[in-house]
């Protein structure tokens, strides 16, 4: 007994402590009025927008009114579909058809949304490869730029005409007698930046919340976005797909393609018998053995065939790397292009997402308008901001940020995820410079348009509120303040953590936000 009562106790301690530590978390953040008069913004230069060729989507535009994105083989049907006949195919077809209720060619891509016929209890994913869905919003809209098309088509000719590549089966096809179509690579319905327009529309909505997700999408900003909606806002998402765009990316994919075909051919079929084994009745001591010296030689020889390809096809890099002989100027420069292209497609979708969110519910034309940015949303949604501000000047912009910050290159070369975001060092050579990557910032600062950093001077006159962390290393905390100080009038949400932290406890700051935005509610709308 005594030992039970001591183990109960110290347990219910730990309960306690684990509790305190939890509640105290959960209440660290710490608000922050902007001090001091809103500051008049500085207009955008004239040439801060990039245009794209239109060439790439134009012939998409007449994409047909009803999409059948797989085939439904009545032959091959399983139970139950095949003893419910043409019912069951029927059935079927309806589970993966799309049916187009809007499309709209801009001056800068094609905007579509489609209704998806599907039961919403299966998973839309699942019926088309076979891949689990890694997001909590339901795509129904996609934006494509031109040159985003030309290249999805270009990477798939690549695929087929070295790889021979064929379209992905899932179970689900194999079981219920889906075969795959080019229909959907044909129309590109899904490429581009994937979004949704509302589907539940209050009665008398308060606003529209444009959900700008993070790189990695988790479900906590998820829950912060639910709690608004519970105020009376409807909500349209869009996902942030802010990896830049490499001078070689073709020639990459192409060697990537050759790569894997090479792999392919030089697994003799002594290496892959290596992997076959009979397996035993019983499981033994020595079964076990002879299982796993099967397996650690397959192992072995995959290494040495990846080990030879490396050498005889050796990767090819993005681009972005600094060699002690790199024009680090000019290197700045080119980063600078593919930051603007990437702003500029995210801000060109917002405002299509924006027009056709008007279109399907007309309720929502002219109410307010909540740009809510995540981590990498964050970091593209003054310049979609700037846009909406310019497009609609007489209707009411906010924006509200989780985790954001400014200049691009010196947020990446700090941050914890390192160079999976911008990789700068070579595979074979020596690390950058302080002296380079000085450099490098400078002439990115001096060439970029649309980095938040470079931006935030034009939104000043757009009601702000930044949640972020004081020990945030995946958006450096230090690159956050210097976007407020650029803005220079930001109402802050302070957070004792880091991002995960920040993203995990910032649902509980609703009523807060909520607060924040009725007092918009309550003013007048802003001179601009």
């Amino acid at each position: 007994m005594h030992h039970s009562c001591r183990f109960y106790c110290v347990h219910s301690v730990l309960l306690v402590i684990i509790a305190i530590i939890t509640v105290a978390m959960g209440g660290c953040f710490s608000y922050h009025k902007a001090q001091g008069a809103t500051q008049s913004p500085v207009p955008m230069p004239e040439d801060a927008w990039p245009s794209f060729d239109l060439t790439g989507v134009e012939d998409l535009v007449d994409t047909p009114k009803v999409i059948e994105r797989l085939i439904v083989n009545l032959d091959t049907l399983r139970s139950p579909w095949k003893e419910r006949g043409q019912e069951g195919v029927e059935l079927m077809r309806n589970m993966v058809t799309d049916d187009l209720e809007y499309a709209l060619l801009d001056d800068h891509g094609l905007v579509r949304v489609w209704r998806d016929r599907r039961d919403g209890d299966l998973n839309p994913v699942l019926l088309d490869t076979g891949k689990p869905r890694v997001s909590d919003f339901d795509q129904n809209a996609s934006y494509l730029i031109g040159p985003t098309a030309i290249r999805k088509a270009d990477y798939a000719k690549i695929d087929k005409e070295i790889r021979d590549k064929k379209p992905l089966r899932s179970l689900s096809s194999i079981v219920y007698g889906l075969e795959p179509s080019d229909v959907t690579a044909r129309w590109q319905l899904k490429h581009g930046l994937r979004m949704a327009v509302p589907e539940i529309v209050p009665e008398e909505p308060r606003g529209l919340i444009i959900h700008i997700t993070g790189l990695i999408e988790t479900k906590y900003e998820h829950r912060l976005t639910n709690r608004l909606r519970g105020y009376g806002y409807a909500s349209a998402y869009l996902e942030s797909a802010t990896f830049l765009i490499g001078p070689n990316a073709r020639e990459r994919r192409v060697r990537n393609a050759e790569r894997s075909k090479w792999i392919d051919e030089h697994q003799n079929q002594r290496q892959r018998d290596k992997s076959k084994v009979d397996m035993p009745e019983d499981l033994t001591k020595q079964t076990r053995a002879q299982l796993k010296r099967a397996s650690d030689a397959y192992v072995t020889s995959l290494k040495e065939v990846f080990e030879r390809a490396d050498k005889e096809l050796p990767s090819i890099e993005d681009g972005f790397q600094i060699h002690p002989d790199t024009d680090v100027s000019a290197l700045g420069k080119i980063i600078a292009h593919a930051v603007d292209d990437t702003i500029a497609e995210h801000a060109y979708a917002v405002e299509a997402l924006i027009r056709a969110s008007d279109h399907l519910h007309p309720e929502l034309a002219g109410q307010p308008v909540v740009v809510l940015g995540y981590s990498a949303g964050a970091l593209v949604s003054p310049a979609a901001v700037a846009r909406l501000k310019g497009v609609y000047p007489s209707r009411e912009i906010r924006m509200i940020l989780v985790g954001g910050g400014g200049d691009l290159v010196s947020a990446a070369v700090g941050s914890s995820f390192g160079s999976r975001l911008l990789k700068l060092k070579p595979k074979a050579g020596p690390e950058p410079t302080q002296e380079q990557i000085d450099e490098l910032i400078e002439a990115y600062i001096d060439t970029v348009r649309l980095d938040p950093l470079v931006v935030a001077p034009a939104i000043r006159d757009i009601p702000t509120l930044h949640l972020y962390a004081n020990k945030d290393a995946a958006v450096p905390t230090a690159t956050a303040k210097e976007f407020n100080a650029a803005h220079g009038h930001v109402d802050e949400l302070r957070h004792l953590g880091d991002h995960g932290t920040l993203f995990y406890f910032a649902s509980g700051q609703a009523g807060k936000i909520r607060s924040w935005l009725n007092k918009l509610d309550g003013q007048q709308a802003p001179v601009r």
